[in-house]
């Protein structure tokens, strides 16, 4: 396997770990409260969260089974792939800038595990940008 190969399988690996933090019931473990303020909201809005939830692990879960069965296609840049890894790392790079201001650490309650993962996901999004990005640059 090439070197860029690698690291899309890489970046598949760390979608896939993403994956798990998308599945509603997760939420709970993380976000103290979540069950609160979920079952505020009314049952339309409650399940349009969840859906929004379940969909975006179907679509990230597609996302690290591309990159990782095609990781060596993914690496050539070339054609169908080439477009694709180019639209991967944009959505990364999106997802770590979104991460960065819509969820400043600042405004981040003091709670280590919040900040962990939050910045767990804008260093996962980064490392992605680059692992998909590496193959239009590096041979």
């Amino acid at each position: 396997m090439s070197m860029n190969g690698i690291f899309i399988f890489i970046a598949g690996l760390l979608t896939l770990g993403l994956v798990v933090f998308h599945i509603p019931p997760v939420w709970r473990l993380f976000f103290p409260g979540w069950s609160k303020e979920i079952s505020a909201l009314s049952p339309l809005n409650r399940k349009l969260i969840d859906t929004i939830l379940v969909a975006l692990a179907l679509m990230l879960f597609l996302f690290a089974f591309i990159s990782i069965g095609y990781s060596e296609e993914l690496a050539r840049a070339d054609g169908l792939a080439g477009g694709l890894a180019a639209a991967l790392a944009a959505f990364w790079v999106w997802r770590a800038l979104w991460q960065l201001v819509y969820f400043p650490p600042s405004k981040i309650e003091h709670n280590a595990i919040l900040l962990v993962l939050n910045y767990s996901v804008v260093v996962i999004s980064f490392a992605n940008a680059l692992f998909y990005f590496l193959p239009f640059v590096a041979d």
